[in-house]
C-alpha cells in the first residue's frame, strides 16, 4: 500500500487522499485541504469599505505603518535585529529541512540567535561590526562551523555575509 505524509497533519494516509480532480499530486491530505479552504474563505468574509483584506488595508491603515510597509515586518518602525533574526532562523530551517539536516530538539532559537548578538555584534572571522538592517556585505548572517551538521545550537556563530559566502567555496 502506497502512503504519503501530510503537510499540515503529519498524518500518514493513503496516496489517494492526496490526489486532486486534474490527477495532480498534492502536499495536503483531502482533510486539510477542505479545512484550508473553509479558512481561506472566512478571511475573505472579512473586508473593509475598500473591499480588501480588512487587516491588510493600506487605505484603513490596518496592518501597515507610515512606511507602508506591514508593521511586523517593517524594520524602521519594529525592531530590526528581531526581525532579521526571525528570518534567519525561517531560512536556516528551510534548508535544512531540504536537505535532511534538521533536528527539531537542538535547532537554533530566537532566543540563542539574539544572545549571540547582544553578547557582539561582531563578525566571528573578520571582526568588522554587522547591522541588521539592510541586505549589503556587513549584514549579519548565520554561520554554521561544520557544514555537515544542521543549524545546531553550539555549531552557529553570527558572520557578516563576506565571510559566510566566502566559505561556501571552501566546504
Amino acid at each position: 500500500m502506497e502512503t504519503k505524509t501530510c503537510n499540515v497533519c503529519k498524518k500518514e494516509k493513503h496516496i489517494s487522499y492526496f490526489i486532486s480532480k486534474t490527477k495532480r499530486c498534492l502536499k495536503l491530505c483531502f482533510e486539510c485541504r477542505s479545512i484550508q479552504s473553509q479558512r481561506n474563505q472566512l478571511i475573505q468574509y472579512v473586508k473593509c469599505e475598500h473591499n480588501r483584506q480588512k487587516n491588510l488595508c493600506k487605505d484603513c491603515g490596518k496592518g501597515y505603518c507610515e512606511h507602508g510597509g506591514r508593521f511586523n515586518v517593517c524594520k524602521v518602525c519594529c525592531d530590526p535585529i528581531k526581525i532579521t533574526i526571525y528570518n534567519m532562523i525561517y531560512q536556516s530551517k528551510y534548508k535544512d529541512q531540504k536537505k535532511n539536516r534538521y533536528d527539531p530538539d537542538r535547532t537554533i532559537n530566537y532566543e540563542h540567535i539574539r544572545e549571540m548578538a547582544d553578547r557582539s555584534t561582531k563578525c566571528h572571522y573578520c571582526n568588522i561590526d554587522m547591522q541588521f538592517l539592510e541586505y549589503k556585505p556587513d549584514m549579519c548572517t548565520i554561520e554554521r562551523l561544520d557544514n555537515s551538521l544542521g543549524h545546531i545550537i553550539g555549531n552557529c556563530v553570527l558572520a557578516c555575509r563576506t565571510c559566510n559566502f566566502k566559505r561556501v567555496g571552501q566546504r
